[in-house]
């Protein structure tokens, strides 16, 4: 095997798979490796954990075909630090060991840079799901297995919610984002139980599927917060319950396990009545948010916001301490004279922070509260309602 490209575009191929690599990997070697095959001028990488495979292709200069596993983050780690704007020759050949098996040798040269590491048989990679080689069905109104999504569509639901998402792994069924198709919208919604976010996006010359439901795993959620072309998702729905979801954008296929948990009945928890409500700039928040941060601290991350008709005053601090912070905005307080409520600053920060102005007239938002122990509705202020936010207040005292 052996072939000569742009160390830049070898390094850009890298990137496509590494997010598939096991992140803790106690059983298969072969599985911190990365699959390159080279048939003609196309060359190919894989990499998998077996719950999340990608597969990525780029054209190369070929002299000799032939496949390889190569060594993921040494490989990586060497073309780091080579100059990219030079070209790279690759070349693997085979010789046999004292025990009388057989060494896959990989020569890299770039520059004045010369290396040589140890490859594996490619025969000892994992079988890949049939869904990679799958025909990608043609989109249009008639098909209900495909969802297409522009890339700057794809890339704010998944930012929007992925944030969200549970990290606690005995809750399956929120370590993910849901998404619902209803032809004409389709929704991406995330909760962690302290915050819930649902973000929507509706259709455009394309409708999407109908009454279909996933719960697609957190790291599938963060590649799509990466793409650099529009996506398309092949959805299994022949099955009651779907276990693999694919997804096309430009040379790579992203083919990832499903969560088979029951994502949340989120629906009844979002407020629908009110007692007051509360309009303010994002911005001005946020930078008095920042400003106020330093006081509070990883065991007290309370952030008081006290209501009036007019102002917003936020106070961080520990009493026990006498330290505090104090800073005020203008905002406009409706149905009542006075609110006061308890947040995570953290949290509160998240939200207001992936809250695009394209979700928002004037930058502002509005905050429904029922009580000061009940979860606040927050809406950004816009002609179509495209996003809502959920935030439970914790215990002031």
């Amino acid at each position: 095997m052996k072939f000569t490209t742009q160390l830049a575009t070898f390094q850009k191929l890298l990137q496509k798979v590494m997010p598939a690599l096991p992140q803790r990997n106690q059983y298969n070697d072969a599985l911190d490796h990365i699959s390159l095959s080279l048939v003609d001028n196309e060359l190919t990488a894989v990499a998998s954990d077996t719950e999340i495979s990608i597969k990525s292709k780029t054209f190369v200069a070929g002299d000799s075909n032939g496949e390889v596993l190569i060594p993921a983050k040494k490989i990586n780690e060497i073309v780091k630090v080579l100059d990219s704007t030079k070209d790279m020759h690759f070349e693997c050949s085979t010789q046999e060991n004292e025990r009388g098996n057989t060494d896959f040798i990989i020569k890299i040269n770039s520059g004045r840079g010369k290396f040589q590491v140890k490859g594996m048989n490619p025969d000892e990679y994992i079988e890949l799901p049939e869904i990679f080689d799958a025909e990608l069905p043609a989109v249009d109104e008639g098909n209900n297995s495909t969802a297409f999504f522009k890339k700057e569509v794809i890339q704010k639901l998944a930012t929007q919610t992925h944030f969200a998402v549970s990290k606690d792994e005995y809750r399956q069924n929120m370590n993910g984002v849901l998404l619902q198709f209803r032809k004409s919208y389709a929704n991406a919604v995330a909760t962690d139980s302290f915050r819930l976010v649902r973000s929507t996006t509706f259709a455009a010359e394309n409708e999407f599927p109908d009454e279909v439901d996933i719960l697609v795993p957190a790291r599938a959620i963060d590649i799509c917060k990466k793409v650099d072309e529009d996506l398309i998702m092949l959805l299994d729905t022949e099955n009651e319950r779907s276990s693999l979801l694919r997804m096309d954008f430009g040379e790579t296929i992203v083919v990832s396990r499903l969560i088979s948990e029951t994502f949340p009945k989120y629906e009844a928890i979002i407020p629908t009545t009110s007692s007051c409500q509360a309009t303010f700039d994002i911005s001005d928040l946020l930078a008095a948010l920042k400003r106020v941060a330093p006081i509070s601290t990883e065991q007290n991350k309370k952030c008081k916001l006290e209501f009036t008709e007019e102002r917003l005053k936020l106070i961080t601090g520990d009493e026990g301490s006498g330290e505090q912070g104090t800073e005020e905005i203008s905002a406009e307080l409706l149905e009542a004279e006075t609110f006061t409520v308890t947040f995570n600053i953290k949290y509160l920060e998240e939200i207001l922070q992936n809250i695009s102005p394209s979700d928002t007239v004037n930058n502002l938002v509005t905050m429904f509260f029922v009580s000061p122990d009940r979860a606040a509705l927050i809406k950004p202020k816009s002609e179509q309602e495209s996003l809502i936010m959920i935030l439970m207040p914790i215990r002031s005292n």
